[in-house]
């Protein structure tokens, strides 16, 4: 079984690895004072890859209710892919990236073709 920080670390290494191919996809939230709200991840993983700085939102909100709130839809918002979901996901990343040999033949042949008719019209 994963333990708690085991799992956070493996978090940790997927964030930094998308973040390396992709740069931040999602801001942090902080206060006025730049107190973290949400995205303690993010800011791990930027510290992580030695940025210096990343993209946040600033909210201006600071009852505890309020602060929980966020935080909550933020996680709502991302919702966690269950392991089921996420090897289909990967499964179907892993076919878009290497095409087949019919996608490619047909990628080719529709290439010739829009060549073919640029050709004609010249």
């Amino acid at each position: 079984m994963i333990s708690g920080s085991e799992e956070s670390s493996a978090i940790l290494i997927l964030l930094s690895t998308v973040w390396k191919k992709f740069g931040q996809l999602n801001s942090i939230v902080v206060n006025p004072s730049l107190h973290l709200i949400a995205g303690h991840r993010r800011l791990e993983s930027a510290r992580k890859l030695g940025w210096k700085y990343i993209n946040a939102v600033i909210i201006d909100k600071n009852s505890k209710a309020d602060l929980l709130e966020i935080e909550i839809e933020e996680n709502v918002q991302r919702s966690d892919f269950t392991a089921e979901e996420l090897t289909y996901a990967y499964k179907k990343l892993a076919k878009l990236r290497k095409k087949n040999i019919f996608s490619r033949f047909f990628s080719w042949a529709a290439g010739m073709f829009k060549k073919l008719g640029r050709h004609k019209q010249s």
